[in-house]
């Protein structure tokens, strides 16, 4: 049997097909003997499969999508077809599985700019006692500092998430079909950025739902508006496809070491893109500061592999998570500076040949896309990136409590 199927049995379609992780006789121990087979509901002749639907779970969200458990073979007559050849399932999931966690990942980012839109449209259109702005009108909640706290708490992760997954993206059109010579460095930047992806995106992705929840107070709770279900349906991107503890064990067992550190040279060589491109103005206090976390990351990451040595496997992956966050949030940050980059430029040759900035800010809308995207990164640099401070903290404490309780 095989339990969470998702899609794993519906009338949408004629025939499902189903890939299945299996062993054939004799296959070598561990797995390195697994195999991958295409196995139909149907078979080519048109006759039933040995496959069968046990259960559907019932489930906090994405009911739309039947989740199965199925069982292959009670009768001893499942036919399935092997792809390509025996004993490479694992390389060959391992294709689709990379590509499936940037896709989590991206369900995380969907979700999160979803709550933001019904968050800020809420807010615009929610009123609650006199106006300070607007004398003799009922205040529109989003004129309240927290909540405009709350919004661009949401605004600045969610677009960090963005520009992480779609310089990801561009990593993975770069190391398929990029020059030759360049390949293998994208190739080593995407394999570094899945884990981070599907972790950070769906988890931050959903923490995105929980804030506008808040923002929205009483009606977030109830079902006549759209985020409560945004949050049932988004908890099950940081389980599926691999749990997000899953992606952090990964992360810094597998990809740190691969090649004998080559993965996180390549970063470094990536993070340092701002030496050739000095920031200015405003920019470049923030850039500055955004540094002292990338050295902060790289203190930990040698400190992590010091706790190894030091107190073994279980001590090196206990907070592995931590690790993984700590460089969401420095990948995002520096993503998003990348943008200010560009953003600035624009800014400023709109403002030259405007008569002034409140007005040009009243009129144009392009003025005003460069405008937050710069208080966006500014946000994210001065009251979001701070948070890794407490996971480099907890990696460096390296307490060793959860190992030794009797839980």
């Amino acid at each position: 049997t095989k339990q969470f199927i998702t899609n794993g049995d519906h009338d949408m379609a004629e025939n499902i097909i189903h890939l299945l992780l299996a062993r054939t006789t004799d296959a070598p121990e561990g797995t390195k003997g697994i195999s991958l087979f295409i196995v139909p509901k149907i078979r080519m002749d048109g006759t039933p499969n040995d496959v069968k639907v046990i259960s559907i779970e019932h489930k906090m969200g994405i009911n739309g999508s039947p989740t199965c458990l199925l069982s292959f073979g009670d009768n001893a007559s499942c036919h399935g077809y092997l792809l390509k050849a025996e004993n490479i399932g694992m390389a060959q999931m391992f294709q689709l599985m990379n590509e499936a966690r940037l896709l989590v990942g991206l369900q995380g980012l969907a979700g999160a700019g979803a709550a933001v839109q019904n968050a800020w449209a809420y807010a615009k259109e929610r009123t609650q006692g006199p106006s300070a702005i607007h004398p003799g009108e009922k205040a529109a909640i989003i004129e309240f500092p927290d909540v405009r706290r709350m919004l661009m708490q949401m605004k600045a992760v969610t677009e960090g998430l963005r520009a992480l997954m779609y310089t990801t993206a561009w990593y993975t059109d770069m190391a398929h079909h990029g020059p030759d010579e360049s390949r293998e460095k994208y190739q080593d930047l995407l394999d570094l950025h899945i884990p981070v992806c599907k972790a950070f995106g769906t988890d931050q992705g959903f923490d995105v739902a929980r804030i506008g929840i808040q923002v929205l107070g009483g009606v977030g709770f109830t079902q006549d508006f759209p985020l409560e279900q945004n949050a049932r349906d988004q908890k099950i991107a940081s389980i599926y496809e691999g749990t997000n503890g899953i992606q952090a064990l990964d992360l810094v067992s597998r990809k740190f070491a691969a090649k004998k550190g080559q993965l996180l040279k390549v970063l470094e060589q990536e993070l340092s893109w701002f030496d050739n491109h000095a920031p200015e103005d405003e920019l470049a206090g923030w850039v500055a500061e955004w540094e002292s976390y990338r050295t902060l990351m790289q203190e930990s990451i040698a400190g992590l592999k010091k706790i190894g040595e030091e107190q073994g496997k279980d001590g090196y992956v206990l907070y592995a998570v931590n690790m993984l966050d700590l460089m969401g949030d420095v990948l995002c940050c520096f993503y998003l500076l990348k943008q200010a980059d560009s953003a600035q430029q624009k800014w400023k040759a709109l403002l030259a040949e405007a008569t002034s900035q409140a007005e040009l800010l009243e009129e144009n809308e392009e003025a005003q896309f460069y405008w937050n995207k710069l208080r966006t990164t500014e946000f994210y640099v001065w009251s979001v990136l701070p948070r890794a401070l407490s996971n480099a903290k907890t990696i460096k404490n390296a307490n060793l409590a959860p190992l030794n309780a009797c839980l």
